[in-house]
């Protein structure tokens, strides 16, 4: 389908280091009765030897090449359903005995059935089934979608001289009627192609049965995906894998394409590989590979298969605003000061923002007053997009409380249903971390009248809320699907935030538990001792009770009071 197009691109790609194609040429494949006694002797389900009747339980599936083989009994059992028998004089194999089976000897009998499964769409060309009991009798062949024009023509071993076989087709089924005993049946198909699977079932209830003696197929379908390639989160400058599995019965070639958008259009997105590996890797990731990758396989059918999308993202800092005064005064908006990012994400005031000192002003400088002129947008920009992660991080000085207040969220200014995802304060003062329709992540409650830092980070499935560096609270969370909502700071549908806001920083992933330590210390000057971190032999502080990360006369005095208790 992509052909022409694909080998135009890789031709003109000055980016490519190296493409080839590498066409398979499409060969018939028969597996035998002799390809499952041994896979049946490498599962362990056989009993016996081959030289005599032998039984295998294919309940467990059997493994032949690109097919898969399965046994089911009529009353929903694994059926004992195959067995490989040789004589010196006819040579032949899933042939039994002029005698006739016992009990003992069974193969597929009424209500059992072997599924055939293979890895891909395969045209079936021949099929051979052995026959035997005490009285005329049939089979059916089940899973074709069409008439699949089937004949069959008897043959008998030397000690059988009796019998035809005749074919006829309903529903998607060919029965194969069979007069007289022994003997197998050849049966031809001209139109069974786009097959991924058949069922083989005896018709009589009696102990007449049937054999499975050999089955010939050819790939005709698309490579089939039995693994899609998955979502990588990596650090600049470290390397990064999309692999995808596939089978087919036919070489693929794998074509490997980038996009920003989440749509796949081989036609105009960027060929980055084409191959027979099914890996695509990146030697040291940079901001400019985040993308979406996917992978087209091609055996040389009519259709190619395309993969799902796997995003690459690139852990970062995407955004800092200072909140400063300089900074505003001399651009007119709120400077995005990140420098681990290639995209400016400058916030736009909604008028004229007034500033008064900041968390620690020798350390912050200014903080901005967010009120009707200070609450600011910065654009639809998705800070997800390629991680499905998340951090906010800032500092509040709340006025008041008792309504919701926003810190900052990615919604649309007058619809909070059309949301991606809101840090707020509840009317109660707890932090949230929510999105509309999902479930919300509620931490503790913070004061008026004092600078708080502000952490709410999301890792892919759950949420988390740090108050000043310490885990406040833990659960699951998702966000909605607003991915060109606005991002906005100090305001989300009138939810204003009274008070100040310095500081603030938006990152594409989960920072940990000590980053959000440092960060505290970074903005404040003041370190943080969380209690759930704490190190060896800090059990009290100077309340004699609680760690205060330091090894000190109250451990000592802890430790003292134990001894040789």
């Amino acid at each position: 389908m992509y052909k022409k197009d694909k080998m135009k691109r890789i031709l003109s790609s000055v980016c490519l280091i190296f493409s080839f194609l590498l066409i398979g040429s499409v060969s018939a494949v028969t597996v035998d009765a002799g390809d499952l006694w041994d896979a049946a002797v490498a599962a362990g389900h056989v009993s016996g030897s081959p030289a005599v009747t032998t039984l295998y339980n294919i309940g467990n599936d059997l493994v032949v090449g690109n097919a898969t083989f399965h046994g089911v009994a009529n009353n929903g059992t694994t059926a004992y359903a195959m067995s490989y028998y040789e004589t010196s004089t006819a040579g032949g194999v899933g042939v039994h005995e002029s005698a006739g089976p016992s009990n003992a000897q069974r193969n597929i009998y009424g209500g059992q059935r072997i599924d055939v499964n293979f890895t891909s769409a395969v045209a079936i060309t021949e099929l051979k089934i052995g026959r035997w009991g005490s009285s005329d009798g049939s089979f059916k062949i089940s899973g074709f979608s069409s008439d699949p024009g089937a004949s069959a023509e008897n043959f008998n071993y030397s000690d059988v001289s009796q019998g035809s076989v005749s074919t006829s087709y309903s529903s998607g089924t060919v029965t194969v009627n069979a007069v007289g005993v022994f003997g197998y049946a050849v049966i031809s198909f001209t139109n069974a192609g786009g097959l991924t699977g058949i069922s083989l079932k005896q018709s009589s209830s009696s102990n007449d049965g049937m054999c499975f003696h050999s089955i010939t197929y050819s790939s005709t379908g698309a490579p089939l995906i039995t693994e899609q390639p998955a979502d990588v989160l990596v650090e600049p400058n470290l390397p990064a894998q999309f692999t995808i599995g596939a089978a087919s019965d036919s070489n693929i070639t794998y074509n490997w394409y980038k996009t920003e958008n989440e749509t796949t259009d081989p036609n105009n997105d960027t060929l980055v590989q084409s191959s027979d590996s099914n890996s695509y890797s990146i030697t040291s990731c940079q901001v400019s590979d985040e993308a979406f990758y996917y992978c087209v396989l091609d055996n040389d059918a009519a259709e190619d298969t395309v993969s799902e999308l796997a995003a690459l993202g690139v852990k970062r800092m995407l955004t800092h605003w200072k909140l400063d005064a300089a900074d505003y005064n001399s651009a007119g908006y709120y400077v995005d000061s990140s420098s681990e990012d290639n995209v400016d994400h400058n916030a736009i005031p909604i008028g004229v923002p007034s500033f008064v000192d900041g968390v620690e002003p020798n350390i912050s400088n200014e903080g901005a007053v967010i009120d009707s002129n200070g609450a600011a947008t910065a654009g639809t920009w998705d800070p997800s997009k390629y991680s499905n992660q998340l951090t906010v991080n800032g500092w509040v000085y709340l006025d008041s409380i008792g309504s919701e207040q926003t810190v900052v969220c990615k919604t649309e200014p007058n619809d909070l249903t059309d949301d991606r995802w809101g840090f707020m304060v509840a009317d109660d003062a707890k932090l949230t971390l929510e999105a509309y329709g999902q479930t919300s992540v509620v931490g503790d409650a913070i004061g008026a009248g004092e600078w708080v830092m502000v952490t709410a980070a999301f890792d892919g499935t759950d949420g988390k809320i740090y108050i000043n560096g310490i885990l406040s609270a833990q659960g699951s969370f998702a966000l909605s699907d607003g991915k060109e909502a606005t991002v906005q700071i100090g305001n989300c549908s009138n939810t204003l935030l009274d008070g100040v806001l310095d500081d603030i920083r938006i990152y594409n992933y989960a920072v940990s538990s000590s980053d959000v330590v440092q960060l505290h210390y970074n903005t404040s000057g003041n370190g943080v001792c969380d209690p759930a971190n704490t190190i060896q032999f800090d059990v009290a502080g100077a309340n004699g009770t609680e760690p205060d990360c330091r090894v000190n006369i109250y451990d000592m005095q802890v430790f003292a009071s134990e001894w040789m208790q």
